[in-house]
């Protein structure tokens, strides 16, 4: 994909505090009008969870091949997971299984995006094209 090995871990390391830090905020009302407030949140989710499968589809390119949209989506997913019971001890805030089902569609959505529609590059496993 793109960057060196050690970007890859800082990009993807410093993405997951983020999600963590932003999970431990209190919930945040964008408009009084629940169209708007749902809204904002679908982007937010759609925001974190397709970047997060982005990064670890990069970082995960330099260690395996064929099972990389596998494990890049088990882990996004295991992140959300463990995003929604640590939002069930945030004051204001509670775990939701739809969160976790858009959090699904969007990892499959950012997967996607990285496998198909981005231009192909070769991968540094193996010289392997995708």
């Amino acid at each position: 994909m793109f960057g060196s090995k050690k970007t890859a871990w800082l990009t993807f390391v410093a993405w997951l505090v983020l999600i963590f830090y932003l999970s431990s905020q209190p919930a945040f009302v964008v408009s009084e009008k629940s169209t708007l407030d749902n809204l904002a949140h679908i982007i937010a989710h759609m925001t974190e969870y397709g970047i997060l499968a982005v990064l670890t589809y990069n970082l995960l390119t330099f260690y395996l091949s064929d099972l990389t949209v596998w494990f890049s989506f088990g882990f996004g997913l295991l992140w959300a997971l463990s995003d929604e019971y640590h939002q069930s001890f945030v004051p204001t805030r509670s775990a939701s299984w739809a969160d976790v089902a858009s959090d699904a569609v969007w990892l499959i959505l950012g997967l996607v995006m990285v496998k198909y529609v981005f231009p192909r590059t070769k991968l540094r496993y193996k010289g392997l094209k995708i």
